[in-house]
């Protein structure tokens, strides 16, 4: 495929595995700027490497601008979902680094080995229901007591229900992946569709955001997770300055 901006007509796996890898690299972070610092920089890597490797056989449009797009909504969503929660410094408190490596290390891996070769003829790629059952299985083993046994009325109960509504947002954006098209049709594309749904669930989780700063915080919450959350917000409402 030549370098000619085509990236959206993308039929294989990548533009699914462009959404919920950079989504991983947050839930383990919880930091925006880290996760897209990470991205930014393995896409770099991956344009520069593309002429010397076949596994970096992507367009140069497609490393830096479609894959980008897709990881950097994923990212931000979440980013919003945690403000909406205000549940980040709990889940930084509670997971232990190690855990959290293993998250960051184990979805690139899935992807590698079972979404590397789209075979010819393809009209339902199964192998998308893999990567997402190892996928929502690595985040619901390794992060087991903020999504099975927090404390009541915590963050770190509302950063177990925020990695739920994750796992339903990415278990319908692997619905949407299942279809290939033949990739004339460019509405209805692969990279297309998983635009679509990440920017609908964007959208949920901004409006999530600015609805709860305009609700009263529990009093049982921790003061230093509502002024982080408090302060995001105020950030978001004054532009970034």
């Amino acid at each position: 495929m030549a370098d000619s901006f085509d990236f959206f007509l993308e039929e294989v796996a990548w533009p699914y595995v462009h959404v919920l890898v950079p989504a991983a690299v947050y839930i383990e972070f919880r930091r925006i700027d880290w996760a897209l610092l990470v991205i930014y920089i393995s896409e770099s890597v991956e344009a520069v490497l593309r002429p010397f490797f076949v596994q970096f056989g992507e367009t140069l449009d497609d490393s830096l601008i479609g894959d980008i797009v897709l990881g950097s909504l994923a990212i931000a969503a979440l980013w919003f979902l945690d403000i909406a929660t205000g549940a980040a410094s709990a889940f930084r408190r509670a997971e232990p680094v190690s855990v959290r490596a293993l998250g960051l290390v184990l979805p690139p891996l899935y992807s590698a080995v079972f979404l590397f070769d789209l075979p010819a003829g393809t009209t339902f790629d199964v192998r998308v229901l893999i990567f997402y059952a190892l996928y929502a299985l690595t985040i619901l083993s390794l992060h087991t007591r903020s999504i099975f046994w927090p404390r009541a009325g915590t963050r770190d109960q509302l950063s177990g229900r925020a990695l739920l509504v994750w796992l339903a947002a990415a278990l319908v954006l692997t619905v949407f992946a299942l279809p290939i098209t033949d990739g004339t049709r460019a509405l209805v594309t692969r990279w297309m569709r998983m635009l679509y749904v990440i920017l609908f669930f964007f959208f949920l989780a901004l409006a999530a955001a600015f609805v709860s700063a305009l609700y009263p915080k529990p009093t049982s919450v921790a003061k230093d997770d509502d002024c982080d959350k408090q302060s995001t917000v105020q950030l978001l409402l004054s532009g970034g300055s």
